[in-house]
């Protein structure tokens, strides 16, 4: 069943969530009038020899390290030109995640990974 011959079969909201959960956005409870929106999945990081915490979506940010950037306030605009540059010349992804890698590190990070559930 589509999500449109779904909508005329329900009410408004109940529609509205079934569509919504069929793409994996959001999930139904148990009332038809609460919604619950999944957790972000979260990252662990060090910065300046700090442990922290964060929330990530798909949505907001590209990858992890754009996350913990973002998080801290650096700004990224010279790293994302550069890595433009390395990804026009290399040949592999090893010379990409290396530079990475060494970047993150020069400006403080480390440890940057998804907390596993």
């Amino acid at each position: 069943m589509s999500c449109a011959s779904s909508a005329q079969a329900r009410s408004a909201l109940e529609a509205k969530i079934f569509c919504i959960s069929q793409r994996g956005w959001y999930s139904a409870r148990n009332s038809k009038d609460e919604i619950s929106i999944p957790m972000a999945r979260q990252i662990r990081y060090t910065y300046n020899n700090v442990v922290k915490t964060i929330g990530f979506a798909n949505d907001r940010f590209n990858s992890l390290q754009e996350a913990v950037a973002a998080a801290e306030g650096v700004d990224l605009s010279n790293y994302l030109a550069m890595e433009a540059q390395v990804l026009q010349h290399s040949k592999g992804k090893n010379a990409m995640r290396e530079f990475r890698d060494s970047e993150f590190k020069r400006m403080g990070f480390s440890n940057i990974e998804f907390i596993k559930d």
